[in-house]
């Protein structure tokens, strides 16, 4: 079963983005939602992802999973990147 939330849950989400950001939020293929501004690509993902806006929305609905885009760092702390990678 998937952790992602259907469009109309999306729109229903009082998500409260970074102040300045405007981002938009979208589905990946790979069942997570994604973050960002600019062009939409087929898989999902923004032409300018906004991490910010991705870990505001984890921290504010953790059972949706973890959102696009990751940082380094982002990675490190999941720990699906190791230190030197």
């Amino acid at each position: 079963m998937s952790n992602v939330v259907n469009e109309i849950e999306i729109e229903k989400m009082p998500f409260i983005r970074p102040e300045g950001h405007h981002c938009t939020i979208s589905s990946h293929i790979f069942d997570c939602l994604t973050f960002g501004s600019g062009r939409l690509e087929d898989n999902g993902c923004w032409e300018h992802g906004c991490p910010e806006c991705a870990r505001a929305h984890e921290q504010q609905f953790p059972k949706c999973g973890p959102c696009w885009p990751h940082t380094d760092a982002d990675l490190r702390a999941m720990g699906l990147l190791k230190d030197g990678e």
